[in-house]
């Protein structure tokens, strides 16, 4: 095998596992693939917390951390717990679409005279973010102090800490 071909699928195969889905929590403005957490103020104790996942993340890890982040905003405003009102999850891409592809074509042509010509052409398509969707789920969350709690509410502090336990509806 040639040194260059060998160097370039090298390359390749270390660039495909630097852009594998890992984890990503921070702002989306820090990202350069758009993911991380937005989140605005409706009303004193409401938000709306938009949470990106990188491409090929797993959804259930998207959802702890947009938890996460509706625990941090709870508290950093002295709530205790908060409420999911709302929740919309949409996902773009084929995780069916395969990374490598072949194609080919065989073609001939017929002109007068006799004249005759054939072809045939191959070709190959590379792409290592196909297969991978990307998830972006949104939140509206109302925030609350003290007791009695709502059924189905979360613990701000507990769902705040990165690792804390994660259940859906915890107290």
């Amino acid at each position: 095998m040639p040194r260059a071909l060998l160097v370039s699928l090298t390359a390749l195969s270390l660039a495909a596992c630097a852009s594998s889905a890992g984890p990503v929590y921070g702002p989306s403005s820090a990202y350069s693939n758009g993911a991380g957490y937005s989140d605005y103020r409706i009303e004193n104790d409401r938000w709306r917390i938009r949470y990106t996942g990188a491409r090929g993340q797993d959804e259930d890890d998207i959802e702890r951390l947009a938890l996460r982040r509706a625990g941090e905003l709870a508290i950093s405003n002295g709530y205790d717990w908060f409420t999911v009102v709302q929740r919309q999850i949409d996902t773009e891409g084929d995780e069916n679409e395969r990374p490598v592809r072949v194609g080919g074509s065989i073609g001939q042509t017929f002109g007068s005279g006799g004249f005759r010509g054939s072809s045939v052409g191959i070709g190959i398509a590379i792409n290592p973010g196909a297969g991978k969707t990307e998830t972006e789920l949104s939140l509206e969350i109302i925030a609350g102090r003290g007791e009695p709690r709502p059924e189905g509410a979360y613990d701000a502090a507990r769902m705040a800490n990165p690792a804390g336990a994660y259940a859906p509806g915890a107290l």
